[in-house]
């Protein structure tokens, strides 16, 4: 079946992620609206492209977040509306997985960019895995004291 300009767009926009974290920040900067809204409760909702990209800052200062590799296992569209069924998988710049998590979607497309997106994932396994990170992090400076 032949994948739609819209499914297309989002399709690139998350291949983009797995490069680096500036292409992923260049993906954000290019493809969201000036106002994106991007739900991703419980965490941060953001508006337009430079709040989103200080979200990934602070995933970056605080992760160690390098890259994110978006494993699509399904992708459909009806018009302006894309819905994605993926796994995220986040790594840090060692190339070690830093968390995972299945996503669900939901973005709508105008004018070949992201307008509105909201994403549902199962915040206590991301939130868990992420301060199982901070607490290792935290374990290894002290073993460095």
């Amino acid at each position: 079946m032949k994948r739609s300009a819209e499914q297309e767009l989002v399709r690139r926009f998350f291949e983009r992620w797995a490069v680096s974290f500036d292409e992923m920040c260049a993906a954000f900067g290019e493809t969201l609206s000036a106002d994106c809204y991007w739900d991703q409760r419980p965490l941060a909702a953001t508006t337009g492209p430079e709040p989103a990209l200080r979200f990934l800052r602070r995933a970056r200062r605080w992760m160690g977040l390098e890259r994110v590799e978006v494993e699509l296992l399904s992708i459909a569209s009806s018009g302006a509306i894309v819905h994605t069924q993926r796994i995220d998988r986040l790594y840090a710049r060692s190339g070690a997985l830093l968390t995972e998590a299945p996503v669900c979607g939901v973005l709508e497309i105008a004018d070949q960019r992201i307008v509105a997106w909201k994403e549902y994932f199962d915040s206590t396994q991301f939130v868990g895995n992420t301060l199982a990170l901070g607490a290792r992090r935290l374990a290894a400076v002290a073993l460095r004291r």
